[in-house]
């Protein structure tokens, strides 16, 4: 189990932060969640400026394990908050070293603000990625494989397919083809069951309103 921060109250009553700690002693104020089954932590979507900031020193602490601050990394960008996921795509192009560049991309693609913000990110930015990684490098397959296959409609085949249509794609094109097939799928698999998923839902009760 990889050791995870610690909150308490200071003299001021603001949050503190031991980033060696092992036990987390104010749930309310952690913003980590378990998952005992697969024995990891994950950092609540709706966290606070405060709480994305300790995880962040976390992940650049160099006093702690990799694992540690690799787990960090991947957490910060599971906030949802808009300005938070800025910052997590301003120090993944920043801050981090060439290798871990994918660690805070891979929290972003967890949901749906993420996954638009980390491809807008990707477009706009895609000639510092391309220096940071050059093609001869695995690591930019990996990134732009990150960057493209969580999305499900066939609106977002086509915006990837037009970017990409100008642009050399010498060293990732088997990566790129790959995540275009995996959306392709999950796009049919919508159009073919998502009625049937939300008639499901919305028995159960996990669905208001109509469909």
């Amino acid at each position: 189990m990889l050791s995870m921060p610690q909150w308490r109250c200071s003299r001021n009553g603001q949050p503190e932060i031991n980033p060696r700690s092992t036990l987390i002693s104010a749930p309310q104020s952690s913003p980590w969640q378990s998952n005992s089954a697969e024995n990891t932590r994950y950092l609540y979507p709706n966290v606070s400026n405060l709480q994305w900031n300790a995880v962040y020193k976390l992940a650049t602490d160099q006093t702690v394990s990799s694992d540690e601050r690799n787990t960090a990394l991947r957490n910060l960008g599971r906030t949802r908050n808009p300005q938070l996921i800025q910052k997590t795509l301003d120090l993944a192009l920043n801050e981090v070293k060439e290798q871990d560049i994918y660690l805070p991309f891979q929290g972003l693609r967890t949901h749906p603000e993420g996954i638009r913000a980390l491809w807008k990110f990707a477009k706009d930015n895609w000639d510092t990625i391309v220096k940071k990684l050059p093609p001869g490098l695995t690591m930019l397959g990996s990134v732009v494989q990150i960057v493209t296959n969580s999305f499900t409609s066939t609106e977002a085949i086509s915006e990837i397919q037009e970017f990409f249509k100008d642009k050399s794609t010498k060293g990732f094109d088997q990566g790129l083809a790959q995540s275009l097939d995996s959306v392709k799928a999950k796009a049919s698999w919508l159009e073919r069951d998502a009625q049937d998923v939300r008639a499901w839902l919305a028995e159960r009760g996990y669905l208001k309103g109509k469909l």
